[in-house]
Parts: C-alpha cells; structure tokens; sequence
C-alpha cells in the first residue's frame, strides 16, 4: 500500500531501515520486561499486580440497560411496591444490648423489645403473604450470564480508596477473578478510575442509577439497602459479594467450585451477636417461633450466592431491603448491634426453605494499639470449605471495617494516625493471625498507593499530595 518514502513526525525513514528500526526497538522493550518469580516477596507481588492484564476494558458508564434486567427490575419493582406495609413502623428502645453469641451457652434467648399492635402484624402478614405468592410465580429466575462467576463490589466517594487498595490486595493472592464495582449515580464514576484503575485490576464500574431511572424503586433506597441490588443486577450467575473495606487473605475463586457450595448455593459468615429477631418478624413471615438459637447473627461484609439456585431468596432480601430501614431491619434485629441488611438475605431464604451454609467458626478481631484497650480494626472471617471438610480452620477474609476504613482521609485525626504498621503487630503476630507474610508492610503498600498512586478523587479536591504525604507518615515509609 505504501511505496518509496513513509514519513511520520516529519522523519523520513526508508522503508529497510524503518523494518531495522522496529526489530531493533522491539528486543529493547523485551529487554525491559521484568523476568521476577512469582510472588518471591512483597516487593515483586507489586510489581505482578502493575501488569495484570484483563479481558474487560469497557468503561460500564457508557453501556446501555441490559432489556432482559430491567424487565426483570419493572415487574420486581411493581410487586415490592404491591406489598408496601400499610401500618406504622415496629417502636423499640432505639438500640440494644445483644450478648455474644456463645453454641454452648443455652440459656441466652432471643430479646423481644419490640412494640407492635396485633392488627399491625396482621397486615403486614398478609402483604408479605402476597409478596412471597407474587414472588412464588414471578421471579423463580434472575437474569444473568449462564457459568459466569465474580465478585461484587459496593462502593464511590469515601469507598473508593479503600476499594483500590483492597482489590489490589485481592490480586495479590493470585486472584484474577472479575470484579464489578458498582456505584448509586454516573456522578460516581471518576473517569481516571473506571476509565484506568479499575480495568487493569479486571474490574469495571457499574451504576444503579440507569436502571432506577428508568424504573423508580418503591421507595428511597441507600447505603445498605443498595447491596441485594448490586447483587441482583450484577452479570455474574454466581457471586461473592465483598464490601469495599474487605480484604481477602488467599484466593477466593476455590469456593465457587467447593462441596459446600454446590450443596448449599448460599453461604453466610457470622458476625459476634446473638440473633435478635423478633416474635413480631416471625409471625409476620410465617414462620414459628423458637427460642433454639443454632447460629450467631450474620454479617454481609462478604456474602457468596448463586443467582441459580437461590433467584427466590434474593427477590425476598430485596423487598426486606426497599423496606428495611423503617420495617424489616427493626423487625429482624430490635435495632441490635449492627442494624442493617445483613441477616436479611439469610432470613430470606429461611422463609423458602432454601438452603443456607452458616459457617460455624466465630468471627475474630484483630488488630489493637496498647493505649486504644478494646479497640479493635478489623474482622477475621474464615474460610468454609476447610470447615466443611472437617479441617483446621483457615482465614479467608479481613474486614477492616473498625473504627475507620483503609482511607487515610478518614484516619487523619483518628487516634490510629501514625500507627499504620503498629495496628497489625509484629509481621510474625499477622502471620499467625491470618496466614499471610509481611502483611502490615503490604497493607500499608496499598494505603500509599491508593493515597499516592491514583489521580485525585473526587472527595479529596485538591489536597492528594497532602494525603499522599500523610499516609506515608501513618506507616512510617
């Protein structure tokens, strides 16, 4: 096609010596391609992590509502809106004091605090009634790609440092697993993450709101009850859903082909608390009361499910969720420790009778500072497989939920300031906590990058350089 001379930038170059030139330039960029092993230390996982590639480089902002979800999201939407409690909310005491949770301790019970009229639980009986009758012939399915598997994540604004330097820490364990980051708004969305970040991580930024604007949910929905539908319109068949401040220990996929999933298709982790579910809640579902307490109350900062098996639990955990904050979250904790989503999803599928894996092994805290006594940083969750097959417990997950997240924004003027490496004890100390080496150095690694490395987000205006430069200060490196 082309003849004689090619001239680009104003160089002539003729074509022999331009073929020359690439040869040459290409053994040079070979030359420059690091030859590291793999993971031989904390230094050359970084260097891994820089150079993930990943199948999925759309930036989802810019891609159309899939028709069959938002079919599925309209008729949903319409049955929640069908059932909506027609009574004043459940009155309580506000908050309450919920003991541990202990198997071999019987003589707790359930508290039952809370204030309702008869006539009030009779109504919304019969509106859950219905809702699970519509639910019964309408949404035995959920759409999504058939084999998929992937994590979901929940995040923007204060969420998405913390999100970088947990993904990052998930693509340390080897884990290449897709990930869809999902947001309330396109407002959201901060180009230089969705559009760069976030890819060469395998992962892509969603929005709600395409889906809500075309479709208004029943009633206004934030913060917590936004999970069930990350989850419902996330593309994966099977999902693991993570919050933005958790990080895992080891690679997760190996649950997704596990015994006890496939047993199961739904597995749940414990939080501390004894359940506090109400006789209220259980007359209103259907459901008998027992003063049998099997399991502890559970905590959603992880969450694995199949979209397959468990369609019915989901739609259920949605209509929980839309009325959750004046209802269901009031009705199924007594305003216990915690308040929120997270036992909804189990509650859920208990209404169906579809099956749930409660793991058994108790949630541990970890990390301290001699003069915070009490304080702790974070939640040790344990893996389920290694329950399930009868071996010696293995941690999976770190939920640094407590007291701030993994954004130095929010841990300057926090007591912890300045304690970044102290936080997590000696090397040794984390390793014997969770199985991983050098993890306060690798944990600082991804607070400095998320701090230093990624263009400025949006809640930070101008000041990056000052959070770069505090995060260094709080790990002393």
């Amino acid at each position: 096609m082309f003849k004689g001379i090619t001239s680009v930038s104003g160089w002539s170059v003729p074509p022999v010596k331009k073929k020359a030139l690439f040869i040459l330039a290409a053994i040079a960029f070979l030359l420059l391609i690091p030859l590291t092993p793999l993971y031989p230390d904390v230094r050359n996982q970084l260097q891994r992590i820089d150079t993930i590639s990943t199948d999925v480089k759309t930036n989802s902002s810019a891609s159309p509502v899939d028709a069959r979800l938002l079919d599925f999201w309209r008729s949903l939407a319409e049955s929640i809106a069908k059932a909506a409690p027609q009574c004043e909310p459940p009155r309580g005491p506000g908050s309450l004091e919920v003991p541990h949770f202990d198997i071999s301790d019987d003589s707790k019970h359930r508290p039952d605090v809370l204030e309702m009229p008869s006539e009030d639980v009779h109504s919304m009986f019969l509106l859950h009634n219905l809702m699970v009758k519509e639910i019964e012939e309408k949404f035995t399915s959920i759409p999504y790609v058939a084999g998929t598997r992937g994590i979901v994540c929940l995040a923007g604004g204060k969420y998405m440092p913390p999100l970088i330097a947990s993904l990052r820490m998930l693509r340390r364990t080897g884990s290449n697993l897709p990930v869809e980051v999902f947001t309330f708004s396109l407002a959201e969305h901060e180009p230089y993450l969705c559009d760069e970040v976030l890819p060469s991580l395998n992962a892509k930024c969603v929005a709600l709101s395409p889906m809500f604007d075309q479709v208004q949910p029943p009633a206004e929905l934030t913060g917590w009850q936004l999970k069930v539908f990350s989850i419902l319109f996330s593309s994966f068949e099977d999902v693991l859903f993570l919050d933005a401040d958790n990080v895992a220990l080891k690679d997760p996929e190996e649950l997704f082909s596990s015994n006890v999933y496939a047993k199961y298709g739904l597995l749940s982790w414990p939080d501390f608390w004894l359940p506090s579910e109400s006789s209220q809640y259980f007359a209103i579902s259907g459901q008998e009361a027992s003063d049998v307490v099997e399991h502890a109350a559970r905590e959603s900062g992880e969450l694995l499910v199949s979209k397959k098996s468990h369609a019915k639990s989901l739609a259920l955990a949605a209509y929980y969720n839309v009325y959750g904050p004046d209802y269901y979250y009031v009705l199924i904790s007594q305003f216990g420790p915690g308040m929120g989503d997270k036992d909804t999803f189990t509650a859920a599928a208990e209404v169906f009778g579809e099956p749930v894996y409660f793991l058994d092994e108790n949630a541990r805290v970890f990390g301290s500072l001699p003069e915070k006594a009490g304080q702790y940083y974070s939640i040790i969750q344990y893996d389920p497989t290694a329950e399930y097959l009868g071996q010696s417990k293995s941690p999976l997950f770190m939920h640094i939920n407590q007291p701030v997240k993994m954004n130095i924004k929010e841990i300057i003027g926090h007591h912890s300031f300045g304690f970044g490496m102290q936080i997590w004890g000696s090397a040794e100390e984390a390793q014997e906590m969770t199985g991983v080496s050098n993890l306060p150095l690798a944990l600082c690694e991804e607070l400095i990058y998320s701090s230093c490395n990624v263009s400025v987000y949006k809640d930070w205006s101008k000041a990056q350089q000052n959070y770069c430069d505090a995060a260094r200060h709080h790990c002393s490196l």
